[in-house]
């Protein structure tokens, strides 16, 4: 891993072909005989360009990627409001979504929070700070579909945490 500043960070799958780059030098020393009948200005634009060229290619054969690090967080809480559950569970489950409130850094932190029986529901987009006082009713008591909960807490998360 090569850092690049403090958030971002090169990384190679394959850094054996990083080795190729030694290309380069003999690449120079080999187009500058060729490259003679160019004025010098534009034998050093053809020189830049074959050299650009050569060190994209094993750049990509290399697998380079450029990382965003982070320390963002996302927390997105799945509340089972079903009959499965009993209700000083799901108060107790509420007011441990309330106390962790407490915890997050509003300016770097989200919290969001996905109700769910037989059906999901979002009760709060991941935001700095807790907005809900009270979960909302159930819409299907008698079924638990954690699948699907599991899927709309997923995609309530964004890139960059």
């Amino acid at each position: 891993m090569i850092a690049a500043g403090c958030l971002a960070v090169l990384r190679f799958d394959s850094p054996g072909y990083l080795v190729l780059l030694a290309v380069i030098p003999l690449l120079i020393v080999l187009s500058f005989r060729s490259l003679a009948g160019l004025g010098p200005i534009r034998r050093v634009i053809a020189l830049c360009m074959r050299t650009v060229v050569v060190a994209c290619m094993v750049l990509a054969l290399a697998g380079a990627e450029w990382a965003r690090v982070t320390d963002d967080l996302s927390v997105v809480f799945l509340f089972d409001r079903s009959n499965s559950v009993p209700r000083p569970q799901q108060q107790e489950a509420f007011d441990f979504i309330e106390r962790s409130q407490s915890e997050i850094r509003p300016t770097k932190d989200r919290l969001g929070v996905v109700a769910f029986d037989g059906a999901s529901l979002i009760e709060q987009l991941p935001a700095g700070s807790l907005g809900l006082k009270r979960i909302s009713a159930p819409a299907s008591p008698d079924q638990t579909n954690v699948a699907a909960a599991l899927r709309m807490g997923m995609a309530l998360f964004t890139n960059d945490s």
